[in-house]
C-alpha cells in the first residue's frame, strides 16, 4: 500500500483547536497508516524530517518515505 501524505495530518500547524478525543483517534489512525504502508509519499523535505522525528518508533519509517516535490503552475502561465 502507498499512502499519500502530501499535507500534514495531525502534525498540521494550521489546526488551531483540537478536540482531545478526536485528535487522539486521528493520531492513532495516522500511526496505523504509516505502520501498514509499504511507502509513504510526502511533498517536502521538511515534512519528511518531521514525520521521521515524530514517528521514530515505527520501524524503517525513514525508508518508507518518498519525497515527491510538486509544483503548481498558475493557469495564467499555461495560456
Amino acid at each position: 500500500m502507498i499512502a499519500d501524505f502530501s499535507d500534514p495530518w495531525t502534525l498540521s500547524p494550521f489546526i488551531s483547536s483540537k478536540i482531545p478525543i478526536l485528535h487522539n483517534l486521528e493520531q492513532s489512525l495516522e500511526k496505523r497508516v504509516l505502520s501498514k504502508a509499504d511507502k509513504v509519499v510526502v511533498t517536502t523535505g521538511r515534512y519528511r524530517d518531521i514525520v521521521i522525528k515524530h514517528f521514530e518508533n515505527i520501524p524503517d519509517i525513514d525508508k518508507k518515505l518518498l519525497l515527491f516535490q510538486t509544483l503548481m503552475i498558475p493557469k495564467i502561465l499555461m495560456e
